[in-house]
């Protein structure tokens, strides 16, 4: 891998765009540049206006460059976050003629599987030595339901996590490396996205120069920079709360388990704010980023805050209590629609073994910023929760002067930074712009093996 490498991470929002540049170098992440916009012309991944996003992109890029020179020459990974985004259960599996030993390279065949377009994935069927066509008839049923085909043409696979092996069909394991099998299978979890929707953004951002982007999910890329392995296994939920949409994601067994996107967000919160004080979007949400509480409980003195009317020349006050009532009232109903949700999550938990969340609540995203947050999400959930920052990284030095890694409106970008540098190691000779599916999926094998 070439050293001294430049990666920028651009996380699209629907109200901001967030970017950072990180310099790998050995085992090194050195964040160099960072910068936060304005979001134009893109509102839950969807494009409304192709022309106002690309200029959001090239003021970010232009930003960022002043910051770090070389930036232009970096490597591009972005996420965004949209409601198509899903986690889906799929399996898949290979026979073989005889029992033989499962080493690596059968592995990350079958892993690489569940990245496949529909035209490959509808002629994988299990391998059945068997010339018997009456045979072959009576289990073509069967074979359809067993081979993979999760996602045909509609989706794009992101994320590929494993959850199990199955030797035989009946025994689980956690690593089938050397075992003896005449039938392999693995169960994962794949995090996917609209792929039309995909391939429009893609096409976008090259008008912009970001070149052969890697796409990740934003809430799955911070989920795996701030979990702790002990977090993922006992039961643990990563939440951002969006601009547009709040998103969740739950881990058990090491893997995420569940994950669902609510289209309630901080917008709808400062909505509230600008009717029920008659006052513009703006002026809301100037209120909500100066004065906002979560709790009007909170609120020790009962000041007045002015702010300025809808017409934008008259001046009226509110107080303190009344702002964060209205706040409250809308956090509130977000994080109860979540709460039900992460009840469905919990059936699941429950079935494989669990009991409930006991690894509590994880916040990122914007509505992270709001004072007093922790405390009504913990009054909601019944739950511990905390806000998201960066701690340390499992065999990598993270080096933040500027200390983003505080701050939750960075986490996907620096996460995603991190999932690059994880994925990219094994090319040392031919660069990263050069990897192969077959890279990719040894280097996740590997990364999975040293956790079980």
């Amino acid at each position: 891998m070439p050293r001294g490498f430049l990666v920028t991470a651009i996380d699209i929002g629907s109200s901001r765009i967030k970017g950072v540049v990180g310099e790998i170098n050995d085992e090194k992440i050195e964040i160099k540049a960072f910068a936060t916009i304005n979001s134009r012309g893109i509102e839950n991944g969807e494009i409304k206006d192709a022309v106002a996003f690309k200029d959001s992109i090239e003021n970010l890029l232009v930003e960022l460059e002043t910051q770090e020179p070389r930036q232009p020459d970096s490597y591009f990974c972005v996420t965004f976050s949209t409601p198509s985004t899903s986690l889906k259960i799929s399996n898949t599996e290979e026979r073989f003629s005889e029992r033989r030993v499962i080493d690596d390279e059968i592995v990350i065949e079958l892993l690489e599987r569940f990245t496949a377009e529909k035209s490959k994935s509808d002629e994988m069927s299990l391998h059945n030595d068997s010339n018997d066509n009456k045979e072959n008839s009576e289990n073509s049923d069967k074979k359809e339901k067993l081979s993979f085909s999760p996602l045909l043409n509609e989706h794009k696979t992101l994320h590929v996590v494993p959850k199990r092996y199955i030797i035989d069909g009946v025994k689980n394991v956690s690593n089938p490396i050397d075992m003896e099998a005449s039938i392999l299978g693995i169960e994962a979890s794949l995090i996917t996205v609209d792929k039309v929707q995909l391939d429009a953004l893609k096409k976008l951002l090259e008008d912009t120069n970001v070149i052969d982007p890697i796409f990740y999910s934003p809430t799955f890329a911070a989920s795996e920079l701030l979990l702790s392995v002990e977090e993922k296994e006992r039961g643990t939920v990563c939440l951002n709360i969006g601009y547009s949409s709040t998103d969740f994601i739950v881990y058990f067994n090491g893997v995420p388990v569940y994950m669902q996107s609510i289209l309630l967000g901080m917008k709808n919160v400062i909505r509230d704010i600008a009717q029920v004080l008659e006052t513009s979007f703006e002026e809301a949400e100037r209120l909500l980023i100066q004065h906002g509480l979560s709790s009007y409980e909170m609120v020790k003195e009962d000041i007045k805050i002015p702010y300025m009317m809808l017409d934008g020349k008259t001046q009226n006050e509110v107080s303190l209590k009344k702002l964060a009532l209205i706040i409250y009232a809308r956090l509130r109903e977000i994080l109860g629609n979540v709460k039900r949700e992460i009840r469905k999550a919990e059936n699941t938990i429950n079935q494989q073994g669990g009991s409930g969340i006991p690894g509590g609540i994880v916040i990122i995203g914007g509505g992270a910023k709001v004072r007093g947050i922790v405390e009504t999400a913990i009054e909601i959930f019944k739950l511990p929760v905390r806000v998201g920052k960066v701690e340390k990284v499992e065999d990598v030095e993270l080096i933040d002067e500027a200390r983003i890694c505080e701050d939750p409106i960075y986490l996907p970008g620096i996460g995603s930074i991190l999932l690059f540098y994880n994925e990219e190691m094994e090319f040392e000779m031919e660069g990263p712009r050069k990897r192969k599916s077959e890279g990719l999926f040894k280097k996740l094998w590997e990364l999975f093996k040293k956790l079980v």
